[in-house]
């Protein structure tokens, strides 16, 4: 009987962890190559019960992650292996040779800011192609929406809207400008970096890290 409680109690333990155990992927554009990305991908590498991936890739949107377009500006990268990558340019890793790779049971999408130049019958292409995807492999989608900026605040606002309505009945969309001001100062309007931008954007990660490992 003392042998058979043991067991048990073992057991319990091995099905806690595995129960609460995540695998989470984290794509997205400058920010998530950025102090947001960065501070985010700290946050999931210090929870033991989470093996994660983060691939930012400065100015894309979803398409870059099919086409493999080369960022000319910023890419960071974290991959479940532990191989890190910061580098000003790099391609786009494309998000097939992604999942096949890792297979995550939750995906963070931050593709949202560099859409305001563009249409909006292509922002519905492009968001519904890559929040399908990952949803077609099993994982939990969460849609990062850009964060307030000072600059395209109106377009920005309109795209905000469109990507909700668009994606909303299969990925959890996380509105960013609840979380984040942008100062009325300084910088370049949008990104966030810097003495008085920086812990902005680690507060954001925070709760984006928050919202999305609490269940």
């Amino acid at each position: 009987m003392h042998f058979s409680a043991r067991l048990v109690a073992i057991l319990m333990v091995v099905y806690s962890f595995s129960a609460s155990a995540k695998k989470i992927l984290h794509i997205g554009d400058s920010h998530s190559a950025g102090t947001f990305g960065k501070e985010l991908s700290r946050l999931l590498k210090s929870d033991e019960n989470i093996t994660s991936a983060i691939y930012g890739s400065c100015g894309a949107v979803a398409r870059w992650y099919y086409t493999g377009y080369s960022t000319p500006c910023g890419y960071f990268q974290h991959d479940q292996n532990g191989v890190e990558i910061s580098q000003t340019k790099h391609a786009t890793p494309k998000i097939e040779e992604i999942t096949s790779a890792f297979d995550a049971d939750i995906a963070i999408i931050q593709l949202a800011g560099n859409y305001t130049g563009y249409q909006d019958s292509f922002i519905k292409r492009d968001t519904l192609k890559i929040a399908q995807h990952v949803i077609d492999r099993g994982m939990k989608c969460f849609w990062v929406g850009a964060p307030d900026s000072r600059t395209r605040r109106e377009r920005s606002a309109e795209v905000k809207e469109i990507i909700r309505e668009n994606i909303g009945n299969i990925c959890t969309f996380i509105d960013s400008t609840k979380y984040t001001k942008y100062p009325a100062t300084g910088g370049d309007g949008i990104h966030y970096y810097g003495s008085v931008r920086g812990p902005i954007a680690k507060a954001w990660a925070k709760k984006v890290f928050e919202l999305v490992t609490k269940e």
